[in-house]
């Protein structure tokens, strides 16, 4: 028979109450000691399984503007021609910035470089990427990044300047002196 509670709403009886939860002990260390040996090891596991460090570019003629264009996604804004116009100028300068590997630099596969200097940049063919990726697989865009993949340094670091020509980290970023990264020139701000 089921007891009626103030609210009106029917409730077990209360002889059937089920066992409290036995709370089980551990010891804590173990568990941090797991984390942190984690978190030691996981980069340089991660970086040991990277299958883009024991990749090969396979040659492939570098995209076109002019044989791509028509395949390329067409803006349709007639109120502001000069925005097509724009859009067409950027894919026109990027196929200008397409490059293909090397035998000096390792990389493996195509890439898009801003060029405004003989390095590759991290964040800046991620941005890349985002536009590129409207052309995917037309272009060399989301590859670009695959470069940095096959760089990665065995702790897990993946430099975030790589020099185009003979695919080294860019010295900059090189911690040759031990010290925190910020002591490179001595700026605290």
């Amino acid at each position: 028979m089921a007891h009626r509670s103030t609210t009106g709403i029917a409730s077990a009886p209360s002889h059937r109450q089920h066992p409290a939860p036995q709370i089980v002990k551990t010891k804590p260390l173990p568990k941090i000691l797991l984390f942190v040996v984690t978190l030691l090891l996981a980069p340089s596991l991660i970086a040991q399984a990277n299958p883009f460090k024991s990749a090969h570019y396979a040659p492939a003629p570098l995209p076109t503007f002019e044989r791509t264009r028509e395949k390329l996604p067409a803006p349709i804004y007639d109120e502001v021609p000069l925005f097509v116009q724009t859009y067409w100028k950027a894919w026109e300068l990027a196929f200008k910035n397409f490059h293909e590997p090397t035998a000096e630099n390792g990389f493996v596969s195509q890439l898009i470089d801003a060029s405004f200097s003989q390095n590759i940049f991290l964040w800046d063919t991620c941005f890349m990427t985002m536009f590129t990726n409207y052309a995917h697989p037309l272009v060399p865009g989301i590859g670009s990044l695959d470069n940095f993949y096959a760089k990665q340094h065995d702790d897990g670091e993946i430099c975030r300047e790589i020099d185009r020509k003979t695919g080294r980290d860019s010295p900059y970023w090189i911690n040759t002196s031990g010290r925190d990264q910020y002591s490179y020139d001595g700026n605290l701000t």
